[in-house]
């Protein structure tokens, strides 16, 4: 379900998103909750291809899937800039479409993912299923 308007979303239609969203649930059936959370981790960088979805856990279920892997820095300073970001929905952040910053990242947490298309600003409700931290240098 998404929500639709002509001017850029303001926390209180946001929060109205996302409220109508969780008294409705998921809009998937309960066993693909956290599904991902079993997905193979990323593959070694040995120059060979990554991993394909047809062999893993998400092959039965019915939904577009992307997985990509891609090294964004080394050590634990680009570690804490990166955890960071995420942390305040950085990768959102594009003009186009955003998140409010200060939206939480722990599991059960609700969001309201907002973007722009042709004119027309989209609010998406959406709820944090699971969060897992690695730590630098381990996947």
């Amino acid at each position: 379900m998404v929500f639709l308007g002509l001017t850029r979303p303001t926390p209180a239609s946001r929060r109205v998103a996302m409220d109508h969203g969780a008294s409705r649930g998921y809009n998937y059936p309960e066993p693909h909750v956290g599904a991902t959370r079993r997905a193979p981790h990323a593959p070694a960088n040995d120059g060979v291809g990554g991993w394909r979805i047809a062999d893993g856990p998400l092959a039965s279920m019915p939904y577009a899937r992307d997985a990509t892997f891609v090294e964004i820095g080394r050590g634990a300073g680009d570690y804490a800039r990166a955890k960071g970001m995420m942390r305040r929905w950085g990768h959102f952040q594009l003009g186009w479409s955003e998140v409010a910053p200060d939206t939480g990242v722990k599991e059960g947490d609700l969001v309201c993912v907002c973007a722009n298309v042709a004119g027309v600003w989209i609010r998406n409700p959406l709820r944090v299923v699971y969060a897992e931290e690695a730590g630098p240098g381990r996947r």
